[in-house]
């Protein structure tokens, strides 16, 4: 690396899970036997860098390795967030944290923006008295049709995924919550995206007599990494020397590499 030294990292986390994990090796494939998720996200990059530090300390090299296990990445980076870089002696590192065939060195990931809103109405008897309420749900509903959606550009993409409100079907609901996201590759469009999303929750809010309460927050930023980067000229050069043809390529995931 030109320092003599390189760093490795992977997250010891797994997204929520009910139930025992079995794992079943099939055709020479490793995959979850009953409902729940396999872990190899991201159990298997753990597993990958305990072999390499093992065959390390047998075979020490002139390069020094260094491996760095995080946690809480499934939860918004949070233990790369705590990461003292400075002690490390490394210039660079890899994150193994990519669900795709090997070969693939993911140089640029997504600024992730994140809103939470809570629309708050007035409860009335939807049968009695429905003038008398103010429908949360219908002022979220409102909000979400006018939100932009899906993949807005090739680096861009927005996504409503949860909705929740109300207490019965016949009570005009006094409450709703939704939860939102704004991704992009570039920040400035992120940010953008996001605030027409913001300007979605206050118009819907005011034309339906409700008030809206919305927290965005930045879960983590955008990175891109240029082909002649000493990183990604040293991965193309130990993937070319294993006989695997490198290529480039963004994600629309975030990682500890964020």
């Amino acid at each position: 690396t030109g320092d003599g030294w390189v760093s490795f990292f992977a997250h010891l986390d797994t997204v929520p899970h009910e139930g025992p994990i079995e794992v079943v090796r099939e055709d020479g494939v490793f995959r979850s036997r009953g409902e729940t998720i396999l872990g190899a996200d991201n159990k298997a990059a753990v597993t990958v860098l305990m072999e390499l530090a093992l065959r390390h300390a047998a075979l020490p090299t002139e390069t020094g390795i260094e491996v760095v296990f995080t946690v809480a990445e499934e939860d918004g980076l949070r233990g790369a967030k705590e990461l003292d870089l400075g002690a490390l002696h490394a210039p660079f590192g890899y994150v193994l944290d990519h669900a795709s065939p090997i070969g693939e060195v993911i140089t640029s990931a997504p600024t992730y923006q994140r809103l939470v809103a809570e629309f708050i109405g007035a409860e009335a008897h939807a049968g009695i008295r429905p003038e008398d309420g103010h429908s949360a749900i219908a002022a979220a509903a409102v909000a979400v049709a006018g939100m932009p959606m899906g993949r807005l550009d090739e680096e861009t993409t927005a996504n409503v995924g949860v909705i929740q409100g109300g207490t019965a079907s016949n009570v005009v609901a006094g409450h709703c919550r939704i939860e939102a996201e704004a991704r992009s590759l570039d920040d400035e469009r992120a940010a953008a995206t996001m605030t027409t999303m913001v300007d979605a929750c206050t118009w819907a809010a005011s034309e339906r007599g409700c008030d809206v309460e919305v927290d965005v927050t930045e879960i983590f930023r955008a990175y891109r990494v240029g082909s002649s980067a000493a990183p990604v000229k040293l991965a193309r050069a130990a993937l070319e020397r294993l006989g695997i043809e490198p290529r480039e390529v963004a994600t629309g995931g975030g990682s500890d590499a964020n």
